[in-house]
């Protein structure tokens, strides 16, 4: 499948994979001083497998709570999100 992406002309850093660890990656890239930050994935929606995991235990490391899946998969967006401004 080949699909055309509107992707900005230059960036400084281009992380491949929007689960957690490229959300993860993506935070911290931004919290350590990186320009433009892209994320790239091949799913139109970003969180990786979690996003389909409607069990816990997700997010006790990171969030200090234990989460589903899907609402971990959210808080990372929004936290790569929030890096990202």
């Amino acid at each position: 499948m080949t699909m055309a992406l509107d992707l900005p002309a230059d960036c400084d850093v281009a992380i491949i994979g929007a689960g957690p660890a490229g959300l993860a990656a993506a935070a911290e890239m931004r919290a350590c001083g990186a320009g433009r930050v892209i994320v790239l994935d091949r799913e139109p929606e970003a969180g990786g497998i979690p996003r389909h995991c409607n069990h816990p235990p997700y997010g006790l490391r990171e969030f200090h709570r234990l989460m589903r899946g899907p609402a971990y998969a959210a808080r990372l967006v929004q936290a790569a999100w929030d890096a990202g401004r």
